[in-house]
């Protein structure tokens, strides 16, 4: 039988001997139906946690049954050691392959995977960064906010079920958060956890300019939670239009940079997002 599929992104997160695999993307059966998902690493079958998500546009791409929204994946899996091969199967056909030096440009030396979904800044002084995050352990989060001195910010924080992400641990998955606080009037703050120290550096000025942002009015169009979703924006529409309507409707184009910037790892992070 034909299948349709994109792996769309793969990680490794390493921390203390204990690793986790996440991999987003899609698959699905010419007739509809959604196809078996089997994950090795390392030569053995691996345990998957996984979530389905809709994709109406591939089911309209290929002229596919209603079934076929549901194609959309992101599934998680938990192991000991570090991994040096990697093969995800769906039935019979193989949706990605990796090998010890494919794997190790996708792997991240952190014990905590997060993704930002959005920052907010005004001018008294307040801010909120949301997103997702979790540590590989299963062990909770907790957060912190401090200004550059080390000044805690004292941020109210709310967890909360996030249905677009597997839990890691089986129980009800509360990996989705969200951080209000006071600047008190720094322009630079830093947002850590508990365990893992630094998650990531907000800036007032880069949130503002984030949300006022044509680019980010599109992204959240777009791609309400997902980082996946614009890729397959400019997959379908292409990059000239995409960028055309960044430029067009953006207040510059470093809000691109800005954006792609604090929702990574950093300017190495940056530059093979780009190259991809």
């Amino acid at each position: 039988m034909k299948q349709y599929y994109s792996v769309e992104e793969y990680r490794i997160y390493e921390a203390d001997g204990r690793s986790l695999a996440l991999i987003d993307g899609w698959a699905v059966n010419e007739d509809g139906s959604f196809p078996v998902l089997a994950l090795q690493i390392n030569g053995e079958d691996r345990d998957l946690r996984m979530v389905r998500m809709p994709q109406e546009e591939i089911a309209a791409k290929y002229s596919l049954p209603s079934s076929a929204i549901m194609c959309g994946f992101r599934l998680i899996s938990l192991f000991d050691g570090k991994a040096e091969s990697l093969s995800l199967y769906g039935d019979d056909q193989v949706l990605l392959e990796a090998d010890s030096k494919k794997i190790s440009t996708n792997t991240l030396h952190s014990g905590i995977v997060y993704y930002v979904d959005h920052m907010y800044a005004d001018d008294e002084g307040s801010g909120s960064v949301s997103g997702w995050a979790f540590s590989i352990d299963g062990s909770p989060l907790s957060f912190d906010v401090t200004d550059e001195n080390g000044v805690s910010r004292h941020p109210k924080c709310r967890t909360y079920p996030r249905i677009d992400f597997p839990s890691v641990s089986g129980e009800q998955n509360r990996a989705g958060f969200q951080l209000n606080f006071s600047t008190g009037g720094n322009e630079n703050i830093i947002i850590y956890t508990d365990k893992y120290k630094e998650v990531l550096r907000y800036s007032a000025k880069a949130a503002q300019r984030m949300d006022d942002s044509g680019f980010s009015r599109m992204v959240k169009k777009v791609n309400d939670s997902s980082l996946q979703r614009l890729k397959r924006y400019y997959k379908q529409h292409g990059l000239i239009q995409t960028f055309r309507k960044v430029i067009n409707t953006a207040r510059g184009i470093d809000a691109y940079h800005q954006w792609f910037l604090l929702h990574k790892t950093g300017e190495k992070e940056l530059k093979r997002q780009r190259e991809t």
